[in-house]
């Protein structure tokens, strides 16, 4: 709309309507493996040199098309195989949950998964030339170059362990208590 002169200073511009935030969903995996002293470490990755979040640091990830969000853990899985070599064993490969994070131009959906490494699958397939990455404690992990996004993810990563560490004390317990139960005498069960 072009200027009144007679508005005078209520001459304003027209406010742009803003265009909305594109919805993406990434299937990330917490890859851990156990140090000699039983700590765990974190795999990493490090992101393009350019782009959106360049040179971070992050877990394995990848972008899923528009509708792929059903097959998300197969093709996390081929991901997986393809960039970190077929020794994986991504069998184990456990949903930990959804995390959400926006940027001002993106909705990003991080649908989060878990693989513990073991010692035997340290060596990985030599045939396939890994990205840039490395083991990191949590630590090393916390001081890292990483996204708000990612540090999302390895909360709620902590949040699903400590779930399933507390369900695993609990059936011990039950098991503890039903074995005990069951070697009591007739008599002393009453």
């Amino acid at each position: 709309v072009p200027w009144e002169p007679s508005l005078g200073v209520t001459n304003f511009p027209r406010k742009t309507t803003k265009k909305q935030p594109r919805i993406e969903h990434t299937a990330t995996c917490v890859l851990q493996r156990r140090c000699k002293d039983g700590n765990p470490e974190y795999f990493l990755v490090r992101r393009a040199s350019s782009g959106l979040l360049a040179g971070l640091w992050e877990f394995p990830s990848i972008l899923l098309e528009q509708g792929q969000e059903k097959q998300q853990k197969v093709i996390l899985t081929d991901h997986l195989l393809t960039s970190l070599g077929n020794d994986l064993a991504v069998r184990q490969l456990q949903y930990v949950g959804k995390v959400l994070h926006i940027f001002s131009h993106i909705r990003q959906t991080y649908l989060v998964y878990f693989l513990n490494v073991d010692k035997d699958e340290e060596n990985w397939n030599k045939n396939v030339e890994l990205p840039v990455s490395r083991w990191v404690t949590k630590t090393e992990f916390q001081i890292s170059a990483i996204s708000t996004a990612m540090k999302k993810v390895f909360k709620v990563y902590e949040n699903w362990s400590c779930r399933m560490n507390d369900a695993q004390i609990v059936r011990k317990k039950k098991k503890q208590d039903s074995l005990r139960t069951s070697q009591l005498k007739p008599e002393e069960q009453s």
